[in-house]
């Protein structure tokens, strides 16, 4: 009576312990690839904060303040900055280049910072260092240090600004509420002291970690798993070095128990031999009355369903149809198990799906960011280039009789030139490196004023229909770049309706929270007013979207378009703090969705074209400073020959050694933004301390200068980009001698 017992026992048994084996074995790889995850999401949150770290020290090193040196005022703004980020930071300070610490937002006796390493590593690389677990000698606390070189005009380190972390708030930010539970994280420094530790914080914070199996692999990866025993259980260890901005030294540490995470495994299987046992009892019971046909049938299918389930099939099922409660149960939860697992493979796929998405608009933005540098970085030396260009041939056409034979090919060179100006300004849009003057406006003032250009711009085959919000709030923004958005995409509307159709612009105030924002990254939630523009043409398909707002992408004919008109509303829109999201599909149009910021602040008008002055000659002294040799000549030629009397200068000191020698007066100082060594902010500073009537005209090719702030130009501050021309710069000129005088603007 025993045989069929055991026939039947010994297959369910061999069925459980290998369904137990292959769990096993599946939950320890889904654990170790979420700790793998979790070390990578913790490795990430610390490099925000180092990030934010090396904004706040880069952002403090500009301070005029420190780099003053006034150690009263440069008191008060750290103790002011520590009351502001004080739940972040227990300290901020600056010290000379021996490491004495001059100024800091704690007050206390004199003391010395030579020997920590954030110190250490910032004055022996110049840049920015992370430094090591420590006990603050001032705010006597324990906290993680960081230094950033504050360098003089010749290179040389002078003195170091730091701060000093508070890793009490370390710690929170490390793990948050939805840390996974009996999951431990420690954050090292490079001599492997803890810095952060969840949980236990208290108890381990400061504590040096011993060379362990986890140090060794590091020395050869900068992340990976392994295992090893940790405070007397078995761990799945999984780290990963923190290797931004720089090289930190921090690593992170993410350790999952084996035996806790295959708990819930090994009690099935206790469970499973218990329900083994009892069913062999019941088995011994019955097994007179039972047929062997009832019983092993079953159990023939239910072993098929589990070897196709353990070659990957997880859509088997047993699929029994006994009349036997104790097998039919048995089957249930088979079949319930490997639902179970085709649930969680579906969801593993999901995850993955979503990954790679979030991946793939990560390298997109990343892809934008570097095209935009690149093609800022060109523009500007383009400008460079073309004021040479368009200055010489200026020079050249005036000295030219109009029947000359070379007249034809100078004036052809000069619309080149032109032509490529205007290329470098859509650059510089698409970089958000150009300038704008933002006004506060009504976008229906702006739509209205541009309505009968874009009627004559689309033709009579297209309609042009206008919907306007009434009592539509305000935004600050460049009028003439909002044109200039305007413009491109009716243009863009009208290239996609060759056969006719219909543009319409839209206006309206609109609301966005936080579903809508996280569905449309990289949307904020807020107030917004909406200029929609919208057109009935041909659409376009997901691979053109991806790649919309590239430079130079377009799916026109060559020669039918530079590729420049979309990045450039990209670009503007960016600059202008809004957003941008595109909604189309083949054969059923395209509409253009921008959202700017809205502001509470009254409309002003959009002012009219400034007057022309009643003459481009003068007899002012003028100060010229350019870096650039050939630009600095050209300027020279265009002024001297206009009556004005040039002083030239090739760097800040330089101008400074000319503006001692010259006794007589100067009226203007005309100097580059951007040069070697001092900034023309700087020399104008300093000018107008030796000469407060002096007026200032700063020139550039880009607006990553000291003189604009996010792109955006200072009231009251005079500037000209490159190239210019003849006439604009003789203009340009003249406006600020007869301009009120930007001494009150440099002051602050």
């Amino acid at each position: 009576m025993l045989a069929p017992v055991v026939m039947v026992a010994l297959p369910a048994l061999a069925l459980l312990v290998y369904l137990n084996v292959d769990r096993r074995q599946r939950e320890a790889d889904f654990i170790t690839q979420n700790a793998i995850q979790l070390a990578r999401l913790a490795a990430a949150d610390q490099e925000r904060l180092v990030e934010g770290a090396r904004q706040l020290l880069i952002a403090l090193s500009q301070s005029r303040d420190i780099r003053e040196g006034d150690l009263a005022k440069c008191d008060a703004t750290l103790t002011h900055l520590l009351a502001q980020y004080g739940k972040n930071y227990v300290n901020l300070g600056v010290t000379d280049s021996t490491g004495a610490v001059l100024c800091s937002g704690i007050p206390g006796p004199q003391i010395t910072v030579a020997d920590r390493t954030y110190f250490t590593l910032a004055v022996r690389n110049r840049t920015f260092a992370v430094g090591d677990y420590m006990i603050g000698r001032r705010s006597g606390g324990p906290s993680l240090g960081f230094g950033y070189p504050l360098l003089d005009p010749g290179g040389a380190v002078r003195g170091v600004v730091y701060a000093a972390m508070n890793l009490s708030e370390l710690n929170k930010s490390s793990t948050g509420e939805d840390w996974p539970a009996g999951v431990t994280l420690t954050v090292t420094d490079r001599h492997r002291a803890i810095v952060a530790r969840h949980p236990d914080a208290d108890h381990w914070l400061g504590r040096t970690l011993a060379e362990d199996r986890v140090a060794r692999v590091m020395a050869s990866t900068a992340h990976g798993t392994t295992e090893q025993e940790e405070e007397g259980e078995a761990r799945i260890v999984a780290f990963a070095s923190v290797t931004r901005p720089g090289n930190t030294g921090l690593t992170v540490r993410v350790g999952v128990s084996k035996n806790q995470a295959l708990l819930a495994v090994n009690r099935g299987l206790y469970e499973g031999l218990i329900g083994l046992g009892l069913l062999a009892l019941i088995v011994i019971a019955g097994v007179k009355a039972a047929s062997e046909r009832l019983i092993l049938r079953p159990i023939s299918q239910l072993v098929e369903a589990s070897q196709r389930l353990a070659h990957g099939d997880l859509g088997a099922r047993a699929a029994s149809s006994t009349t036997v409660p104790e097998l039919s149960a048995l089957g249930k939860a088979f079949d319930h198990m490997a639902a179970t697992l085709e649930e969680r493979d579906a969801a593993r796929q999901r995850a993955e799906v979503e990954r790679q998405g979030l991946e793939r608009q990560y390298r997109q933005s990343q892809r934008m960011e570097a095209i935009g540098q690149l093609a800022g970085g060109v523009a500007h030396d383009f400008n460079n280039l073309l004021t040479v260009i368009g200055g010489a041939g200026d020079l050249a056409l005036r000295h030219m009789d109009e029947a000359h034979p070379a007249r034809p090919d100078l004036e052809q060179m000069q619309r080149a030139a032109h032509s490529a100006a205007s290329l470098t300004r859509q650059l510089l849009a698409f970089s958000r490196q150009q300038i704008l003057q933002p006004q506060i406006l009504d976008l229906n003032t702006v739509v209205a004023h541009t309505e009968s250009l874009l009627r004559r711009v689309i033709g009579e085959n297209l309609q042009l229909v206008t919907r306007l919000a009434p009592s539509l709030d305000c935004t600050s923004a460049d009028p003439g770049q909002v044109e200039q958005i305007i413009m491109n995409l009716v243009v863009n509307a009208r290239d996609a309706m060759p056969d006719g159709g219909e543009v319409t612009l839209e206006t309206a105030n609109v609301e966005l929270d936080d579903v809508f924002a996280a569905r449309y990254p990289p949307m904020s939630p807020g107030s917004y007013v909406l200029l929609a523009i919208s057109d009935t043409g041909m659409g376009m398909d997901q691979t053109v979207k991806a790649r919309l707002f590239e430079p130079f992408f377009t799916t026109k004919e060559r020669g039918k378009g530079t590729g420049l008109g979309l990045a450039t509303v990209y670009g503007i829109v960016k600059q202008s703090g809004g957003f941008i999201w595109v909604d189309s599909e083949p054969d059923n149009g395209t509409t253009f969705k921008i959202y700017f910021p809205r502001t509470v602040r009254s409309r002003l008008p959009i002012p009219g074209p400034a007057e022309p002055p009643q003459s481009l000659h003068g007899t002012e002294t003028v100060l010229l400073v350019e870096d650039q040799a050939a630009v600095r000549a050209i300027a020279r030629r265009l002024l001297t020959a206009h009556g004005y009397t040039v002083l030239e200068a090739s760097c800040g000191d330089e101008a400074l050694h000319v503006l001692q020698q010259h006794s007589g007066p100067i009226e203007l100082l005309l100097t580059d933004a951007v040069m070697p060594g001092m900034s023309g902010y700087d020399l104008a500073t300093r000018v107008l301390e030796q000469r407060p009537d002096i007026r200032v005209l700063f020139a550039s090719g880009y607006s990553e200068d000291a003189i604009v702030r996010h792109g955006i130009l200072e009231p009251g501050l005079h500037f000209i980009g490159k190239p210019f021309t003849l006439q604009g710069l003789l203009h340009k000129v003249r406006d600020v001698l007869d301009a009120v005088h930007t001494r009150d603007t440099l002051a602050h």
